[in-house]
């Protein structure tokens, strides 16, 4: 495509140099004009597009030796990755398996962790997080190559990419307590020099209207589903969130200097959402509820097309797929959000999705795909108050008090444990990818 639309500039500019010399009449300027105008907008779009294949194939030309480069003394990077047996089909011949390097090594080396049906057995326990039996399952023959580091630089994989393993309890004491842990998309994004972006363009979505929903379900139930940010199962729709909306009202007034953009009640639509294409958002926070639905057989598209947020209006039966309030991965990944730095995604499931072998087919995929840079994501259900305390705390610190991405995060954890969310349920679940400042 890209060669063909070259040959279609080159053709332009030839037209263009032939209508010159033909005179200055009133149609030949009314069609230079116009000829113009074509070639200026498809020279912008091969220009964009060129620089994404360049990013894509620096990226790929990263090799561990690159990686290395970017190693301090006191940091070590690990890449997880789930290795096959002799029948891979078989869950319980795949080991998974960290390669790991720091600054002095002459090569990566390989640790095995465990057998993948044994490890998803415990990881998938509601204690885990608190566990030491499974922080130290995963990270136990680690340890040995963590002595005297000070940051660990991970990629995830599987099923590491559905749990905080950078919150497991190993020794006692959570792993992110003891070192400095980034979760990356990859260690090669330690190669990637993003440029420094201020955030000049912000956009907040929340407090959203979501349309009249249906009387089908009790008060109780009603009351029950109030409090997460996720997905319906049943035919009521989606709950109005209230704290969403204080969220987002503080937010405005932790970066009012910048004059954020605010889509709330009917006015965040999926036609506003889509309209984000293209345009220079420094910064985009979400607040809403959010979902990934598997089913068997899935392929990575219907992952992409069934990892979903709701927008205003989402309620309500439309036959315009465009603009029905449900955006989802797939329609994300078609946009150019490349100034973002920063999407933060407050809702349910958003971290989740198809785990292939290239990786997590969801809504970080599409961001990601998107161009934006880091993402703050969530792994499971969150819930609708301590998640806007927990958002609220995380942008105060970045804005105010000058904080890091991920100390930012790291300390608004903090806080909301000391605040009476000390389970894990409510902090745990949310993660900072490529959080590199």
């Amino acid at each position: 495509q890209l060669k063909s639309d070259y040959a279609l500039i080159i053709s332009l500019q030839e037209d263009l140099e032939t209508l010159r010399k033909k005179g200055d009449s009133e149609t030949i300027q009314s069609t230079i004009i116009e000829k113009s105008k074509s070639l200026e907008d498809l020279q912008l779009s091969v220009y964009q597009r060129c620089a994404e294949i360049a990013d894509y194939t620096d990226y790929m030309s990263y090799n561990w030796q690159d990686v290395q480069k970017s190693l301090k003394n006191t940091d070590v990077a690990i890449e997880f990755a789930l290795i096959g047996g002799p029948d891979e089909l078989i869950d319980f011949d795949k080991v998974m398996r960290a390669f790991i390097l720091t600054k002095e090594m002459k090569q990566p080396i390989c640790v095995s962790i465990g057998k993948y049906d044994n490890l998803r057995k415990i990881l998938i326990t509601d204690d885990a997080i608190n566990n030491s039996n499974v922080g130290n399952a995963v990270w136990g023959e680690i340890t040995t190559y963590l002595r005297g580091k000070k940051r660990i630089f991970f990629s995830a994989d599987k099923l590491f990419n559905n749990i905080g393993i950078e919150y497991l309890n190993v020794n006692g004491k959570s792993l992110c307590e003891q070192y400095e842990m980034y979760r990356l998309s990859s260690t090669k994004e330690l190669c990637v020099h993003h440029k420094s972006i201020p955030n000049q363009n912000i956009v907040l979505i929340g407090g959203i209207d979501y349309g009249q929903m249906a009387n089908s379900i009790s008060d109780r139930i009603h009351e029950k589903l109030n409090n997460l940010r996720g997905m319906r199962e049943s035919e009521a729709g989606f709950e109005n969130l209230p704290f969403t909306k204080q969220e987002i009202e503080n937010l405005n007034g932790f970066y009012k200097s910048t004059k954020p953009l605010l889509l709330m009640e009917q006015e965040a639509t999926e036609n506003t959402f889509r309209l984000l294409d293209n345009k220079s958002v420094t910064m985009l926070h979400i607040s809403t509820h959010g979902s990934y639905v598997s089913f068997k057989n899935e392929t990575e598209q219907d992952a992409m097309e069934n990892s979903i947020m709701a927008l205003s209006g989402a309620n309500l039966d439309s036959s315009d797929e465009t603009n029905d309030g449900i955006i989802s991965a797939a329609d994300i990944a078609m946009m150019n959000l490349r100034q973002c730095d920063m999407a933060v995604l407050s809702a349910c499931q958003t971290g989740l999705g198809k785990q292939s072998d290239d990786g997590v087919f969801g809504l970080q995929r599409g961001f990601k795909n998107a161009g934006v840079h880091t993402l703050l994501i969530t792994l499971s259900s969150v819930y609708d108050e301590s998640t806007a305390m927990l958002m609220e705390q995380f942008h105060k610190n970045l804005s105010l008090n000058k904080m890091t991405k991920y100390k930012a995060l790291v300390s608004a954890q903090k806080y909301l444990r000391e605040h009476g969310y000390s389970d894990p349920k409510y902090w745990a679940s949310f993660i900072l990818l490529d959080g590199i400042d």
